[in-house]
């Protein structure tokens, strides 16, 4: 269910009302390049409008084209503070109906504040008829939100935080960097900072975490897998049959080759109890069930997922970053072009060109070492994407956060214990001043 098909769900603004609300909508209507409807919310006292904002392609050329990018925006008051969550890809039906309903996010409900959800650029529907990939940067990126922020400050009077969850954490970090000024304070969570296309950090964090039973679990039931392949290949095709999901750009063989290899970091990100890892003796179907929940594999190795994934894979292989593959103790299964060197980008279009630089994310962090003031870093210590985390602030008026035990998906502010969320609001309302 994307956002075009769901017309019926939207009500048009009607800007003849005399309501408070409605001078909101009048001055929006006013916004250039700006359009904005109303979307039936569930709780009619907090409004919740889909905007879509016209964008440059390259904004250092604002007459080359333009797309439109898409936002989703909570309404409380003018003069209450926004929260720009800078969301690292596409707003999905899961996240559409989310933020429908007019829920606010536990930062923006911490700060009683407005809130404003923002599609990455080449995501979704924030996208133009014809991607020139090469404005796929964190340049153009910041750029795009810069944009927003100087547009409806001219409805919203408050002080602005950024955030955003993992990639989308990576994206407020790199806002603050090029735009330092547009915001009071930042709350980057579970952003990982890679400083190279195959950041071996995580090997690290992947031999320590949890207990050596768990780890040597793992490693059980992957070579289980390897051993068992060509009984859950059958399986696999039948999975896939069912799900309605092809395989044409990657094979069987070599989704199934990369999803035993991901097993570990997918069962640690997304919290997989060790005792739901299936022991020896389980069925080929048991094996065949678990891994594809685990890692996802119908949902990120299929044609429609490298096709969704398709910007996030070149943002990886150009700027962000990624980790690879270890397959010492199963080097005897592994095809070798698995896990070489830039193996994931084969899976982008033949005629794009991506080169990794790490030079913009070591300026990164070399400023925010001196010059990351007004930060709240939140990491998970079981999630394997804060083996990439930022080093704890010195000398600096920031918090960081590493939560034991606590996964990729754990919920952000909410997971802090009752403390540090006292001492998350007391700081934030120091900096914004409220």
């Amino acid at each position: 269910m994307t956002l075009a098909r769901n017309s019926w769900f939207i009500l048009l603004l009607t800007l003849s009302c005399s309501s408070p609300i409605s001078e909101v909508e009048s001055e929006f209507s006013q916004l250039p390049g700006m359009s904005i409807t109303r979307i039936n919310s569930a709780n009619s006292s907090v409004p919740v409008y889909r905007l879509q904002l016209r964008q440059p392609i390259d904004h250092e050329h604002p007459e080359g084209g333009h797309f439109y990018q898409h936002a989703i925006l909570t309404h409380k008051a003018p003069e209450q503070p926004i929260v720009i969550n800078t969301h690292g890809y596409d707003i999905d039906e899961d996240w559409y109906s989310y933020l429908q309903s007019g829920k606010l996010s536990p930062l923006a409900s911490m700060v009683s504040g407005n809130q404003l959800f923002v599609e990455h650029r080449y995501f979704g529907e924030s996208q133009p008829e014809e991607i020139d990939w090469k404005y796929l940067n964190f340049k153009q990126i910041t750029a795009d939100l810069h944009r927003w922020r100087e547009i409806l400050s001219r409805v919203y009077e408050g002080p602005w935080i950024s955030t955003g969850g993992s990639k989308g954490g990576v994206t407020a970090t790199l806002y603050r960097y090029f735009y330092p000024d547009d915001v009071q304070a930042t709350v980057p969570i579970a952003a990982p900072m890679m400083l190279s296309f195959e950041d071996e950090r995580v090997f690290q964090f992947l031999d320590t975490v949890g207990s050596h039973e768990c780890r040597s679990r793992i490693r059980s039931f992957q070579l289980a897998l390897f051993e068992n392949r060509d009984r859950l290949i059958p399986l696999f095709q039948s999975r896939a049959k069912e799900a309605k999901e092809e395989f044409s750009t990657m094979s069987m063989e070599q989704a199934l080759e990369y999803s035993i290899l991901e097993y570990p970091f997918a069962h640690w990100m997304y919290g997989v109890s060790c005792e739901d890892s299936p022991s020896d003796s389980a069925t080929a179907e048991g094996f065949i069930d678990h891994l594809l929940a685990a890692v996802r594999t119908l949902e990120y190795y299929s044609d429609r997922g490298l096709a969704k994934t398709g910007p996030y894979i070149y943002q990886s292989a150009t700027e962000l970053g990624s980790w690879n593959y270890s397959n010492d103790e199963f080097e005897e299964f592994v095809d070798p072009s698995t896990t070489s060197p830039n193996s994931w980008i084969t899976y982008l279009p033949d005629s794009v060109e991506a080169q990794y630089d790490n030079t913009l994310f070591r300026k990164v962090l070399d400023w925010l070492n001196v010059g990351g003031d007004r930060f709240i870093h939140i990491y998970r210590g079981s999630d394997p994407w804060s083996a990439f985390s930022v080093a704890p602030p010195k000398d600096l008026d920031a918090l960081w956060y590493m939560l034991p035990e606590r996964h990729h998906h754990s919920l952000g502010v909410y997971a802090l214990d009752e403390m540090q969320k006292e001492e998350v609001r007391r700081t934030l309302q120091r900096w914004l001043e409220v």
